[in-house]
């Protein structure tokens, strides 16, 4: 799901000219966007702690999950050749961040993300956890992939 909150959004995009539909996918370029003090609706650092178990995939659509408040989110695509590729995506919360990483294939609505969770310093939590993301973005489903990591190892 996408976060809710106010935004400030830079867009650098060249398409040709034609349908809306016809510009997404030859649209080529850049958007960046950040927040402060938003939410995520399904997502966030203690959904996917707390979902965490044995070859277990989750669903990261489920409304019960409730809203997570986060206090900055800065994100960085490309878009080229109906793909839109997240450079970089960090949602920090109290408890700590999540890092973003993948693909997003708009044509098809379907996203092939890592997550990065890493607990704050001062956290209870004592290890940082790597999850791989899969599916569309309306039906997205999530699984840990490994053990403690460090972000950028």
């Amino acid at each position: 799901t996408m976060p809710l909150g106010i935004a400030q959004m830079s867009i650098d995009v060249e398409a040709p000219l034609g349908s809306w539909r016809s510009r997404l996918q030859t649209a080529e370029g850049r958007l960046m966007f950040k927040m402060n003090e938003g939410t995520t609706l399904g997502f966030g650092f203690q959904t996917l702690l707390e979902s965490v178990g044995p070859n277990q995939f989750f669903t990261l659509s489920n409304q019960d999950q409730g809203e997570e408040l986060f206090t900055s989110l800065n994100f960085e695509g490309a878009l080229a050749d109906g793909v839109a590729t997240i450079v970089s995506a960090q949602i920090n919360y109290e408890e700590g961040t999540v890092h973003l990483e993948g693909v997003a294939p708009y044509k098809s609505g379907g996203i092939a993300l890592t997550a990065t969770v890493e607990p704050a310093k001062e956290s209870v939590i004592p290890e940082t956890r790597q999850f791989f993301i899969g599916g569309s973005w309306d039906r997205a489903f999530a699984t840990a992939l490994r053990g403690p990591t460090a972000f950028g190892e």
